[in-house]
């Protein structure tokens, strides 16, 4: 890459700045189910510092999403991941020029990597997973970009401090840093130890909860393979046991299949391995370790922990993809700007197809209503403002002073929707809270049953629009 690089042209940026332009058009607002509702909730209560060290915590993300919220509501939080996407379209933008792409067929990688299933997903959620894809590309650039007028210190620091920041984000920066790890050994060797002033700056978001863990007589140990892995000997959820399990891949295929949609577009070209210089390998073996986590961690939503490998592979592919077409026509630059969109254009018409009854999806033995499960999985390019109906209907059909029971994918737009004063006189809980309990005086509702089979065999249920009433037997 030269070292004085000409300025982008506006067509070039105006290209960069779709994909965020395009989040903040579909940002799913306030109002967002399951873990995205939680977050919310999260960030408009509580001390601004994590107040706990579990596999959830995320204290980084927690810090950003309180104060965002204390400046600007929960629409502040809405819109956390279309912001960072100004500066993940960057870091991409050059990540890829480090990588000797040229200003056109970075500006296709930064795009194509943003329109990545996986990636435009979580961005137009409230998610942790576009903060730490952000953080773990700048360390990698950092270590990348030999035009950095850096100190060895300096450079080493800053990737201390990044590591600290994406470890305290989220768990999965121990498996995609790795390689570049391995690789910044080999080079600097001892001088590696630089790596430490900063990783300790950036793990400053965690400390306060790291105190108070240990303050409740626990090990650092135990706190530490809490925080990692979800350990715990109370644990209702240990995610250690879903780690590599390969042998419930085709059992949950329906999920694996999810995360196979991020593999549409250019960063399919990129699967091939690329041994083009270290760079680009360190990045193959990233991306490589990453699809290997993702499509084989036992849980639903496992496509959202692929978000660092799809990008990773979006780059390496219009690498591969302009070692083709150097020197040939300007017409393969239009054609990589087409194919960038090959994702948003094969799910919409996907869908599209589904609507028109030219295609049968499976089905999922459990419904969201009033969610299009496919739409809201498959094709996050268009607006989904479900969850806020969902709680318009709450509204109607509930009168004041009422206590809504529901599982956690509901329960996080009501939660949401008390977060942005949208749900002011009644409550909601989760339908567990109940399990062996009496009754509460006042009007009862169910949202649904699923997840909650013992409230039919503990109380009448009866249907109303809302869902149900649950009244004592």
């Amino acid at each position: 890459m030269p070292h004085h690089e000409p300025p982008l042209t506006v067509a070039r940026l105006a290209f960069l700045l779709l994909p965020a332009l395009w989040l903040a058009l579909v940002v799913a607002g306030p109002i967002q189910w399951a873990d995205s509702g939680y977050f919310i909730h999260e960030a408009s209560q509580g001390p601004v510092f994590s107040p706990g060290l579990g596999a959830l915590s995320h204290p980084t993300y927690h810090l950003l999403t309180r104060l965002v919220h204390e400046a600007f509501g929960s629409w502040g939080v809405a819109y956390i991941n279309p912001a960072l996407a100004l500066a993940l379209t960057w870091t991409l933008f050059r990540l890829g020029r480090t990588l000797g792409l040229n200003q056109d067929w970075a500006s296709i990688a930064a795009v194509c990597a943003t329109l990545a299933h996986c990636c435009f997903w979580v961005g137009s959620k409230v998610e942790v997973y576009s903060l730490h894809l952000l953080l773990v590309l700048a360390a990698h650039w950092v270590c990348f970009d030999d035009t950095l007028r850096w100190s060895l210190a300096r450079r080493l620091i800053t990737l201390g401090l990044l590591t600290g920041l994406a470890v305290t984000t989220h768990q999965l920066t121990l498996v995609v840093l790795l390689p570049l790890y391995v690789w910044m050994l080999v080079r600097v060797r001892t001088q590696l130890w630089w790596i430490i002033p900063g990783v300790l700056i950036g793990l400053a978001p965690a400390y306060p909860a790291l105190m108070h863990e240990l303050g409740t007589g626990k090990a650092l140990f135990d706190v530490i393979r809490h925080y990692l892995t979800g350990h715990s000997p109370t644990a209702s959820a240990n995610w250690e046991r879903a780690f590599l399990r390969i042998d419930l891949m085709w059992r949950d295929k329906s999920y694996v299949a999810i995360w196979v949609l991020s593999l549409l577009g250019l960063q399919a070209a990129g699967l091939w391995p690329l041994w083009q210089d270290a760079r680009t390998r360190v990045l193959w073996i990233a991306a490589a370790m990453n699809a290997l986590f993702a499509m084989s961690y036992a849980v639903s939503d496992r496509y959202t922990f692929f978000l660092p490998g799809a990008a990773m592979l979006a780059l390496l592919g219009c690498v591969r993809l302009q070692a083709m077409f150097q020197g040939k026509s300007h017409a393969w630059v239009w054609v990589g700007r087409v194919a960038a969109f090959t994702s948003p254009l094969l799910l919409t018409l996907v869908w599209g197809s589904i609507q028109m009854g030219w295609l049968k999806p499976p089905t999922h033995a459990v419904s969201t209503p009033p969610r299009d499960d496919v739409r809201y999985f498959m094709v996050p390019y268009m607006p989904d403002q479900s969850a806020t109906v969902f709680v318009q209907q709450q509204l109607a059909h509930t009168p004041d002073g009422a206590l809504i029971l529901a599982d956690y994918t509901p329960l996080g737009a009501l939660n949401s929707a008390k977060a942005a004063g949208l749900l002011p006189t009644r409550s909601a809980a989760l339908c567990d809270t109940l399990r062996g309990q009496e009754l509460p005086e006042g009007d009862v509702f169910l949202v649904r049953e699923t997840y909650c089979d013992h409230m039919r065999a503990q109380f009448n249920l009866s249907r109303t629009p809302a869902g149900w009433r649950v009244q004592p037997r």
